[in-house]
């Protein structure tokens, strides 16, 4: 019977997310500029309730610099947009994943969205 736990086992050592990914088809995000106004918009790859991952990306963001967005996509009753901010988790092969900072009204819109796909 082992008390303590070897530094080497990875059994329980990889990370569990708190929220299932959903996978886009068609949704985009926009980033919002410091000026206010629309950058360039990216294609999403997933969504979840803790925040997203685009495809495409080659700009300036990095590690654990915050940003503003615009999400677009629809909805059964037509279009879904909403704006919020986030936090760049990594960006690597073109891709950028982020995770929402606490916003409820941003998790309450996604809980919705989610729902529906």
């Amino acid at each position: 019977m082992a008390w303590f736990k070897k530094s080497g086992d990875k059994k329980d050592s990889a990370p569990q997310r708190e929220f299932d990914r959903v996978k886009c088809d068609g949704e985009t995000l926009t980033l919002i500029t410091e000026s206010g106004s629309d950058g360039l918009s990216y294609e999403l790859l997933d969504v979840s309730l803790g925040g997203f991952a685009i495809t495409g990306y080659e700009g300036p963001l990095h590690g654990n610099q915050y940003f503003e967005f615009r999400f677009n996509g629809e909805e059964k009753s037509g279009p879904a947009t909403i704006e919020g901010f986030a936090n760049v988790v990594r960006v690597k092969d073109g891709m950028l994943a982020a995770k929402f900072t606490p916003q409820p009204k941003i998790k309450a819109f996604f809980r919705d969205y989610i729902d529906q796909k």
